[in-house]
């Protein structure tokens, strides 16, 4: 049989003991309260350079330095018929400089602009793809863009159940020789179109303009210069909503 014998521990130990442990504890305490106001500290400083970058998307990088008189942008507004038939729906869309400065927009409204058509359920309507576009000496040609000087417009028809000219953008990874991934942007254009089923009655149309980060480099990516060189507006843009109803 296993007898296990109890020792008595000095007062004197004891005591120290009780005093390293409160001290011990003490420092966990300071530590964790120090934790704490390092947690507060970093989640302030992310969320007011979150503001911060979102404030500066909104201002033209382009076109000179002084981003106070640079804020306002392209403005986008469409325009058509309010009845159309459902497989011959055309709108324009509106491109005016509201800034200062000049500016460029593609011919095709198709560099940086986002399509949305959304059915009378409330549901966007996917486009279906019509054919590729092939990255020629003409489609990447600098007069594509037309020059807004300020104030100035551009209007651009588009036939939304025919063809609508799209930019792809993205980011693409590859493996190297060495096993090492590599990330790359990507982009590319096509034609799409849209059809709009019999059951609907009517349908919402808006356009969008985005010009970022990916956007940047996927554009230098497919047309070997950069948007600077073609006085590309980098912020974001968001034209009115136009309710189209649909006849037979």
């Amino acid at each position: 049989m296993v007898r296990i014998q109890h020792t008595a521990v000095p007062t004197f130990l004891r005591r120290r003991f009780d005093s390293v442990a409160v001290a011990s504890r003490q420092r966990i305490v300071a530590l964790a309260s120090l934790a704490c106001c390092l947690v507060t500290l970093m989640a302030s400083v992310t969320l007011l350079a979150g503001c911060r970058t979102n404030d500066r998307a909104e201002v033209i990088q382009v076109g000179g330095p002084d981003s106070k008189r640079n804020q306002k942008g392209l403005k986008l507004v469409l325009v058509g018929r309010t009845e159309q038939h459902r497989t011959d729906i055309r709108v324009t869309l509106r491109v005016s400089n509201q800034t200062e400065t000049p500016l460029s927009f593609d011919k095709k409204s198709s560099t940086f602009v986002l399509w949305t058509v959304v059915g009378d359920d409330g549901l966007p309507l996917a486009p279906r793809y019509v054919r590729s576009i092939e990255n020629t000496r003409d489609v990447k040609d600098k007069k594509r863009f037309a020059v807004l000087q300020p104030g100035e417009r551009l209007d651009n028809d588009i036939e939304l159940t025919k063809a609508v000219q799209c930019f792809e953008t993205g980011w693409g990874t590859s493996v190297s020789r060495e096993g090492d991934f590599v990330h790359s942007p990507t982009a590319s254009e096509h034609v799409e179109r849209y059809e709009i089923a019999a059951p609907s009655k009517k349908v919402t149309i808006r356009a969008e303009y985005l010009l970022d980060q990916v956007g940047r480099d996927s554009f230098w990516f497919w047309f070997g210069y950069s948007p600077t060189d073609v006085l590309l507006w980098q912020g974001h843009s968001t034209s009115n909503s136009l309710e189209v109803r649909l006849s037979e």
